[in-house]
């Protein structure tokens, strides 16, 4: 699981929110990383279904609050070479989701953030996510298009999947509608991605 909702204000608590709300998801276990500080993970339980979720952020907690340019430092995506825009992923981040069965990329959905996705930086990074899908025969996609509440105006899902071109994307995936507080609509969400991992 990676993505800019994971950093963003009002979507940043769905990893909190899905260790601690034991009504969906249950705790296991703990899987370790093969990369030092990264790829460590959390086996959780959704109904029958055991799975382990490995969450990759930009930075350390600390780090990530206390630098205001999440592109000076940044774990995951590197700049491309001779100042072009274009990113790609680091070696370590793309052997995490290369080894994984699936992916899962979190963006902050509410209206107020309609503009982070016109963002060259935005889009390049997660055409940088999905390059490592491209490899893969069969490497399911769930966007997770999160907002804080039910109360929050959302840029709908057809439009998420217009903004990131996901029409482009080979390996099957889908976009769905989650509300942090309550996590409704993850269920559904990952149920298919669960299923989707068990036809290959």
């Amino acid at each position: 699981m990676l993505g800019p909702g994971l950093e963003s204000a009002g979507s940043n608590r769905i990893v909190r929110k899905i260790l601690c709300d034991s009504s969906i998801f249950d705790v296991v276990g703990f899987s370790a990383g093969e990369h030092t500080g990264m790829g460590a993970g959390i086996t959780l339980r959704l109904n029958s279904h055991c799975f382990d979720l490995i969450t990759l952020y930009s930075n350390t907690k600390y780090e990530r609050e206390q630098d205001r340019n999440p592109q000076r430092s940044n774990r995951l995506f590197v700049s491309g070479k001779e100042g072009k825009t274009s990113y790609c992923l680091t070696p370590a981040a793309r052997d995490v989701i290369r080894n994984g069965n699936a992916l899962i990329y979190v963006v902050n959905s509410s209206k107020a953030n309609e503009a982070a996705f016109r963002n060259d930086c935005y889009k390049e990074q997660f055409s940088a996510a999905i390059s490592s899908l491209r490899s893969s025969l069969y490497f399911p996609l769930l966007v997770i298009a999160a907002v804080p509440d039910s109360s929050t105006n959302k840029i709908a899902a057809i439009d998420v999947s217009r903004m990131l071109d996901l029409s482009t994307v080979t390996s099957p995936w889908q976009v769905h509608d989650v509300e942090v507080d309550s996590l409704f609509g993850m269920t559904e969400g990952m149920e298919w991605l669960l299923q989707q991992t068990q036809r290959w």
